[in-house]
């Protein structure tokens, strides 16, 4: 998903946006697509 399906086809807040806004939902999506590290714990069955 990018800032602009976002702005302009989910929501038209395309319209009301500026520059900065589209940068920061940008820089939010980013972050969001980073994979985070997980702690995944194993279990040994007998």
């Amino acid at each position: 998903m990018t800032s602009e399906d976002i702005l302009w086809r989910r929501t038209k807040q395309g319209l009301y946006a500026t520059e900065d806004d589209v940068r920061e939902l940008d820089r939010y999506l980013s972050a969001q697509a980073t994979p985070q590290p997980q702690t995944v714990a194993l279990h040994h069955s007998a």
